[in-house]
């Protein structure tokens, strides 16, 4: 399905005005969030009309020429001066960005920029069966009618859905303000059947949830208004204890450079925003102040479809270090665009400058990196991890005399006499500009343990962790990272395994029997446990390094060692950490892998 997205500024110039455009890329991949909205198959701009006797009618390609010789930023070849056809000349300019647009095409980028379509209110994925509606929006005919998400679209006006994409999809469910759609759909095993009238429905741009104190904010489109959807989702959240916040801006292609601007005023004030060169001038362009400030934590998502705008917010949010950013590096479309009106009444676009961050870093091609690199799968998850705890009190002085303050940040400059604070249980890592506060037991829990490993991975070479202890933090060596259990358990001591063997290992061994198997699945550790240890082996915990299960487990001595009965199956050739605590803070870790047993 494609995606258009165009960044557009209004600028005042003499008695009218121009639309002062950002970047039109043409990007293959679903709209916003995983999914179609019913209205939003919408052709490339200018795609289908190139071939049209209009961009052959002289008056018009001299109009266009005239742009171009006026206002390209960059070197004009010959062929664009003889080009006796729009496309001709297009092709010889060669700007990737470049298109003719009629009246309609231009309305329908703009309506998809500002998340505003005409049909039933639906986002739409590929089914075996139909289509999936993947979200109903509210306020919308669909969700009027009492359509869920889930629910299969099996046929449009008699037609049926099944073994047809998206696409084919979305054009029957296209129509005119005020005109009636059948639609029928499966949810279970029950077929339902409703008639609804199309009309004009608003997608949000913004939408927002707390976890704990953590306010994600999902950030779609940079639209006209997004920026009160903003405001009024960050205030909202406030009121629901939100006290840091993760900025969402994966898959959003950009929208308008005046609310990139508009949003930017809520974390950096009227400071310069943007960086933009012609071949003849550098200007710069300012945020705008906002009636409050949002000046808590904050780690923005990016990812490969991050473009446009929301690469003016990324930069500028980095350059001031306001934000930490997460995920993968950005699209790198760092070029400003113009639209000039035509006298027919149609529209040419093309590039006038490239932009750069507020730091004049280059953005155009390259990309902004973020300060560390996650998957899509886990960056979220990781985000809210590092947001999640309680920020370090301000003005406190830590352990090794580095002076905190509530964002949990280090001040680095600040020097005092050390104070000795107790940060057991916590782990400090610093990410780019910022330091954040971890809970142990929330790095513990199985359903963050996949975003930690991988955080883990990305760290090294790159940043520093610390644990907690009583007298402060303790940065972690390289060596403990590659173990990756020191982290999770920091005072531990490492258990020497010299030998595992696996159960039909051990009957032939005549070390335990079958009987003492059932219905555990049993191994023998070869270990020397400290004796200290010795009282708590019964209270052993067994967890799968590479997803964090806890499997229920059980040690006694054995007279060569120590016998390991596990409540489920331990797979051959997988890593397990074997960790038995000493009811005092300590213990030990043994690592411990299962070879395949051996066939007699």
């Amino acid at each position: 399905m494609g995606k258009i997205n165009i960044s557009l500024s209004r600028k005042t110039e003499g008695p009218g005005y121009r639309i002062v455009a950002l970047i039109l890329f043409v990007l293959f991949f679903q709209l916003g969030f995983a999914g179609v909205p019913e209205a939003a198959a919408v052709a490339a701009a200018g795609a289908e009309n190139d071939a049209e006797s209009v961009l052959a009618d002289p008056a018009v390609v001299e109009e266009v020429r005239d742009i171009i010789i006026a206002d390209y930023p960059m070197e004009i070849s010959q062929a664009v001066m003889e080009a006796a056809t729009v496309p001709e000349m297009l092709d010889a300019l060669g700007d990737p960005y470049a298109h003719y647009l009629q009246t309609r095409d231009f309305t329908n980028l703009m309506n998809v920029i500002n998340m505003s379509f005409v049909g039933i209110g639906v986002v739409l994925d590929d089914h075996s069966e139909g289509i999936v509606v993947s979200q109903v929006i509210l306020g919308g005919p669909a969700a009027e009618a009492g359509i869920r998400a889930g629910d299969i679209l099996v046929s449009v006006d008699g037609v049926d859905l099944k073994g047809k994409s998206c696409q084919e999809s979305v054009s029957l469910l296209k129509g005119e303000a005020g005109s009636m759609v059948e639609l029928c759909y499966c949810r279970g095993e029950e077929t339902l059947t409703v008639h609804l009238e199309r009309r004009a429905v608003q997608i949000p741009q913004v939408v927002g949830d707390v976890f704990d104190s953590v306010g994600v904010v999902t950030v779609s489109s940079f639209g006209m208004g997004m920026e009160w959807e903003f405001a009024g989702t960050v205030q909202a959240l406030r009121e629901q204890g939100a006290r840091s916040w993760v900025i969402d801006l994966r898959g959003n292609g950009g929208g308008l450079v005046d609310t990139a601007l508009e949003m930017l005023g809520f974390f950096i004030g009227g400071q310069d925003a943007v960086v933009w060169q012609t071949s003849k001038e550098k200007s710069s362009e300012k945020a705008v102040p906002q009636v409050f400030t949002i000046d808590e934590p904050v780690i923005v998502l990016a990812d490969g479809m991050t473009a446009s705008a929301s690469e003016i917010v990324i930069g500028a949010l980095r350059d001031y270090e306001k934000a930490v950013i997460l995920g993968e590096r950005t699209y790198g479309s760092g070029r400003f665009k113009q639209v000039f009106p035509l006298s027919n009444g149609d529209f040419f676009m093309m590039t006038i400058s490239r932009f750069y961050t507020p730091k004049e870093n280059p953005v155009d091609f390259i990309g902004l990196l973020p300060d560390l690199q996650l998957s899509e799968d886990e960056v979220l998850t990781a985000a809210k991890m590092l947001l999640r705890s309680q920020p370090v009190d301000r003005d406190e002085v830590t352990g090794d005399g580095e002076a905190t303050n509530t964002d949990g940040n280090i001040d680095a400059g600040v020097l005092g006499m050390a104070v000795s604070r107790d940060e057991t249980g916590y782990l400090r890592w610093q990410v780019g500009t910022q330091s954040f506060r971890v809970s142990l037991s929330d790095w513990h829990m199985e359903e963050n343990w996949s975003a930690g490993q991988e955080l883990i991975d990305q760290c090294l070479g790159i940043t520093s962790v610390s644990v907690g202890t009583e007298q402060g933090w303790q940065e972690v060596s390289e060596e403990d990272l590659l173990r990756r259990w020191p982290v999770y358990f920091p005072g531990y001591q490492p258990l020497d395994i010299l030998d595992v063997a696996c159960p039909q290992d051990m009957i032939s061994r005549e070390i335990v029997s079958s009987q003492d198997m059932a219905p555990w699945e049993t191994v023998f550790v070869q270990a020397v446990l400290p004796d200290n240890l010795l009282p708590y082996m019964s209270q052993a915990e067994l967890i799968d390094a590479a997803n964090g299960q806890r499997i229920e487990a059980s040690c006694c001595l054995r007279d060569q060692g120590m016998e390991l009965a596990a409540s489920s199956s331990l797979l051959p050739d997988h890593q397990y950490w074997l960790v038995i605590a000493d009811g005092d803070g300590g213990g030990t870790v043994g690592q411990l892998t299962i070879d395949s047993p051996i066939v007699e």
